[in-house]
């Protein structure tokens, strides 16, 4: 049994929705960490496999679980922050691997930074059960903990910090009204447009630490309605009219889905997308490949 934290200095919240198959492997890489003075709020999403029994299981007094009808991982991830007790927030999917440094580095990485109000350390991704990728970056972080000015200018072709990578403030995350509950997708997207737009510090920690695992994920991102994929570039249309690395950072994310809806034959979502697009934000590839018919 762990022992209980009355004042822990991290709080992990964890959103379960169908995950009994990766669930029990990620609770293993956070009762792994190194860094021990933290609390979990488990909250489960409306399952209808066993991921609840598995949660509520466990025999260690840090772990709380709680359950809700399925409204949604936004929904199940602002609840656990809302009942969290410390005001350091780290955040882990279901089906996501910390490794056993994880909490240690982001909690070096704060208190180095002092000021900072969202920290990442960096991960690999794990796009099928034999294939790891290390991500690229438009911007080369530097290889050592430090401050990140411009988040966009980092991320046009792979994030620089990813949802179980991140740990925040909770006074931030609630000043910004947290994950928006009415995007049922690019949700995490949005919550770092918003940390960027509010001009709150990020900091950086080169370590890897996190196995995000892409490939449990590819069968729900194929149910969205592409058109879903529209909302969060949508919101900022407002926002990107004061920043041009904002811009070019939704512009990327349009290309994307121009791609996705040109695939699936729906030609007036990629239409509406393509006329968005600042085409000098795109590289030559990019601006052939959206001329490209979709047989090709």
């Amino acid at each position: 049994m762990g022992e209980i934290i009355a004042n822990p200095k991290i709080s992990v919240v964890m959103p379960v929705y169908n995950a009994e198959k990766y669930l029990r492997e990620a609770i293993d890489s956070i009762l792994n960490q190194t860094f021990k003075d933290f609390e979990v709020i488990i909250v489960n999403d409306g399952s209808t496999d066993n991921s609840f029994e598995v949660a509520k299981n466990l025999n260690d007094e840090r772990f709380r679980v709680v359950s809700q009808e399925n409204q949604g991982v936004s929904c199940a991830r602002n609840r656990g922050v809302n009942l969290a007790s410390a005001n350091w927030i780290a955040l882990l999917d279901a089906d996501d691997i910390w490794y056993e440094n994880h909490l240690e580095q982001l909690y070096e990485t704060i208190q180095k930074l002092k000021n900072v109000d969202l920290v990442s350390n960096a991960y690999h991704v794990k796009l099928s059960p034999n294939y790891i990728k290390t991500p690229k970056y438009s911007k080369t972080p530097s290889e050592e903990i430090s401050l990140i000015k411009n988040y966009f200018e980092y991320s046009y072709i792979d994030p620089l910090f990813w949802t179980s990578s991140i740990a925040f403030k909770k006074t931030c995350f609630d000043n910004i009204n947290g994950f928006d509950e009415n995007l049922k997708t690019g949700q995490d997207l949005d919550l770092m447009i918003r940390f960027t737009l509010e001009n709150y510090v990020l900091g950086y920690n080169p370590k890897v630490t996190l196995l995000y695992q892409r490939f449990t994920q590819e069968n729900l991102s194929s149910t969205i309605d592409l058109t879903e994929k529209q909302k969060y570039i949508n919101k900022h249309i407002s926002n990107e009219i004061k920043s041009t690395s904002l811009k070019r950072y939704l512009d990327i994310n349009r290309y994307s889905l121009c791609l996705q809806a040109k695939m699936n034959g729906q030609m007036k979502l990629y239409k509406a997308m393509k006329t968005q697009i600042d085409i000098s934000n795109l590289s030559f590839k990019q601006q052939l490949i959206l001329k490209l018919p979709s047989s090709i």
